[in-house]
């Protein structure tokens, strides 16, 4: 879990460092969409340099232990879930909350999370069978 460039040049742990962030980010760039109908500009700063942003997530989060940042990993998603409940049946099905998002709120988060996710569990599984963990 701790051992640099098992996936790319981060640790596992690393990568769900950032995976942590990156939930913390949608579940406020959702608050600020839906609330104004403008994409959070967060989300622009990101992607504007999206290395360098997960390269920050991994250092700002390299004092936990695995466990621990499993433990982050777990509250970020208890956090995304809680929004995501309490949000109604109207909102999730909204389409172009925001300007630069054709599709709906769900859609977005299927997007954003999910498809991030997939991603990157895909490169920790190749890891895994790498290091034969």
């Amino acid at each position: 879990m701790d051992q640099h460039g098992a996936v790319g040049e981060a640790s596992i742990k690393n990568i769900l460092a950032q995976l942590t962030a990156w939930e913390l980010v949608v579940v406020q760039a959702l608050l600020e969409g839906i609330e104004t109908s403008v994409r959070s500009p967060v989300l622009g700063e990101i992607e504007g340099d999206w290395a360098a942003w997960s390269m920050a997530q991994s250092e700002e989060s390299e004092y936990l232990t695995p466990e621990d940042q499993i433990v982050e990993w777990d509250w970020a998603r208890t956090v995304l879930l809680q929004y995501l409940r309490d949000l109604d049946e109207a909102t999730l099905t909204l389409t172009r909350p925001w300007e630069g998002w054709d599709g709906a709120v769900a859609e977005y988060v299927t997007d954003a999370i999910v498809s991030r996710e997939r991603e990157q569990f895909d490169a920790i599984q190749a890891a895994l069978v790498r290091t034969g963990a």
